[in-house]
């Protein structure tokens, strides 16, 4: 009943306006064609930003490149700048500086800031906590085969000890977890910002050259923005805060800057989930992270890993630098994959090995990049690429070549499956072309085969995708934009043992309207067609095809300074799970939700963010699905027998 008012709600507001989303950059960057409700790492780093921005006077080429907005080509045209001319005055300021397009400056005002006097505080102390629950209870904790606790928690403390020492705590458990610390995380960090050397014990992780050894947890994907999802941004050495539970090393890490030098050492001991076998060996790596059973719990920590190893960076001028990386990791255990055809090239042994090398090159408006690395089986994985920047024009092309026996646990390099970088081959190229300061226009296009099998596929396989975007400001607060994209994928079909197509069309229409200043409203319709010859072949009572279609309606309203309202309204319509349909919602700061959604029904969700005081920001949203014709259920197994399915997260951040 609550869920039918508030879509009614959704449904005046709608009819009542145009539509948008708070950050429609942040959406073409992130968003992805697979249901994924998480954490965002982008979303972290980019809230720290807004606690503590750049300062565009003392802020290194290596750090203005973190923000997904600013190329390595751009960041050194801004060194460059400062150094000629001298320290900017103000942000406006940067339209001076080449290649930059005058729409970024408002999206930077967040994240950079000009020098000014700065506070020294000898402490400072942040919290966030944040409980998410389905209203309705699953079949899972209904029947006790989850322990019967269902909301899902998160709970972090971050404390400042002047500028330079810094102690992390996260605890974080699942719907259905047991101990409310059943991931828990800490770290404690010095920093000296003179002279950037740093000292890491605890959780930690590595982000060094195109992610091949060491990448960003989450990985780099083709998403609606045909340049800066691609493009990587390496950190180097990071204090760990993340929810996933594979991606961190424990231990102690650190570096050490000279002039032209910088030297990483790192030492991990870390405690993994695996399945064994009755001999004790690792049967496969658990990687869900759910512990909410007695079959997930024996699974827990079941595998020791000790790593150790060793980077050098090289860096004589601004504009290159060339760096070489080695680590030696030993397993307690060991593993030995038992069905050879499914896991030929699978990892073996106890001992695994990797070293790379790594380039970048920054010359005028174009930067070279690349990586090769080598796994102790002498499997290699390469990635090499050119991104050119000029104020009208940005285009990249990036070939990779990942063997199929490349054995990289830590690794995330950019490819179709966007997080193992393993028998794959492909060449990727994307531009953008602003011809007027009204108009854009995006394309990408991605030609890819896997040359040996998948654990799907027994046999070699290949795919392509194309994406087009156009987007026309028709007045200073009005905008119009169209989107196509076309993918191509061969599945394996056991009826037939053969591979078969399977391609898919997707088409969107989006008007952004911004009636007042704290007004932002947008539209979308997008229709879907699934094209499978399985079901040609096989189910021939089948149709030829698949579609889905949705609808939604955005409002975001800016009361006053302090407090943020935003409400959608979604139809969808889709023939079967085949031609399900997605979108991108803003969660709750920090989180971000990839929504699937498929059968017929209607989704609302309302969300609103309080600065209560200075040192208080309270968040919630509140979602509601209506299923006509299909139950809901989740990609975890998690079946509600209602055709509603009500969802509710609340988060308190303290900053002290």
């Amino acid at each position: 009943m609550i869920g039918k008012t508030i879509l009614s709600i959704f449904f005046l507001i709608g009819f009542s306006s145009f539509i948008i989303a708070q950050e429609p950059d942040l959406e073409q960057l992130l968003e992805q064609q697979t249901e994924y409700s998480d954490i965002s790492d982008l979303l972290e780093m980019l809230a720290e930003l807004e606690q503590n921005p750049l300062d565009l006077n003392q802020a290194t080429a290596e750090q203005l490149a973190v923000l997904p907005w600013i190329s390595d080509v751009l960041a050194i045209g801004i060194i460059n700048y400062r150094t000629q001319i001298g320290n900017f005055e103000s942000i406006d300021e940067l339209i001076q500086v080449e290649n930059v397009n005058p729409d970024l400056i408002p999206i930077l005002r967040k994240y950079i800031t000009v020098s000014s006097p700065k506070v020294n505080r000898n402490f400072s102390l942040a919290t966030k906590t944040r409980f998410s629950q389905k209203i309705q209870s699953t079949e899972n904790l209904q029947d006790s085969t989850y322990f019967p606790l269902a909301t899902k928690a998160y709970n972090r403390v971050n404390l400042n000890y002047g500028n330079n020492l810094r102690f992390g705590l996260l605890l974080e458990k699942d719907s259905g977890e047991r101990r409310i610390d059943d991931l828990k995380v800490y770290f404690l960090s010095y920093h000296n910002d003179s002279n950037q050397n740093r000292l890491i014990i605890g959780n930690y992780r590595l982000e060094f050259g195109q992610g091949l050894i060491f990448g960003n947890p989450y990985g780099h994907y083709k998403g609606n923005s045909p340049i800066y999802s691609t493009i990587a941004s390496r950190r180097d050495l990071l204090e760990y805060s993340l929810v996933d539970e594979n991606a961190s090393l424990y231990g102690i890490s650190g570096k050490i800057c000279f002039k032209i030098y910088q030297f990483f050492l790192f030492f991990s001991s870390t405690k993994l989930d695996a399945t064994l076998n009755e001999d004790g060996t690792i049967k496969n790596f658990y990687s869900s992270g759910y512990h909410r059973t007695d079959l997930e719990m024996e699974k827990k920590d079941r595998v020791n890993e000790r790593l150790i190893g060793s980077r050098i960076l090289i860096k004589p001028a601004t504009n290159f630098s060339v760096g070489a990386t080695y680590y030696r990791s030993y397993f307690n255990r060991y593993s030995a994959m038992q069905d050879n055809n499914l896991y030929r090239f699978a990892f073996k042994g106890k001992i695994n090995e990797l070293m790379g090398v790594d380039f970048k090159l920054t010359l005028s408006q174009f930067n070279w990049f690349g990586e090769l690395a080598r796994s102790k089986n002498n499997g290699f994985g390469l990635l090499t690429g050119m991104f050119m920047q000029s104020q009208n024009l940005e285009f990249v092309i990036i070939g990779r070549n990942y063997s199929r026996d490349f054995i990289s646990f830590y690794g995330n390099g950019f490819g179709e499956r966007g997080d193992n970088p393993q028998n794959e081959q492909g060449v990727y190229f994307g531009f953008e072309l602003k011809p007027s300061k009204n108009f854009q226009f995006g394309i990408y296009f991605d030609q890819y085969k896997f040359p040996w099998r998948s654990y799907f596929i027994p046999m070699p396989s290949n795919g392509k995708d194309l994406f087009v975007g156009v987007e026309h400001k028709t007045f200073r607060n009005l905008s119009l934009s169209l989107q196509y994209k076309f993918e191509r994928k061969e599945q394996y079909t056991s009826e037939l043992e053969q591979i078969v197509p399977r391609s898919q069309n997707r088409f969107r229409v989006q008007l952004e309207f911004q009636p007042l200043i704290d007004m932002k409203l947008r539209c979308r319709i997008e229709k879907k067609w699934v094209d499978y010859q399985y079901y040609k072949q096989v189910q021939s009572h089948y149709p030829n095809n698949f579609q889905g279609i949705l609808l939604y309606q955005d409002l975001n309203l800016k009361l006053n300074h302090d407090f943020d309202i935003s409400a959608r309204l979604t139809f969808f319509d889709t023939d079967s799970y085949e031609s399900r349909v997605f979108q991108f919602e803003q969660d709750v700061p920090g989180m971000l939700t990839n929504q699937m959604l498929y059968g017929i029904g209607t989704r609302g969700y309302i969300r609103i963010q309080w600065k209560v005081k200075k040192i208080l920001n309270l968040s919630i949203k509140y979602s509601s699905t209506q299923y006509h014709h299909v139950m809901p259920n989740s990609s975890s197994g998690e079946i509600i027998t209602d055709k509603t399915l009500d969802y509710i997260s609340v988060q308190i951040e303290t900053y002290w």
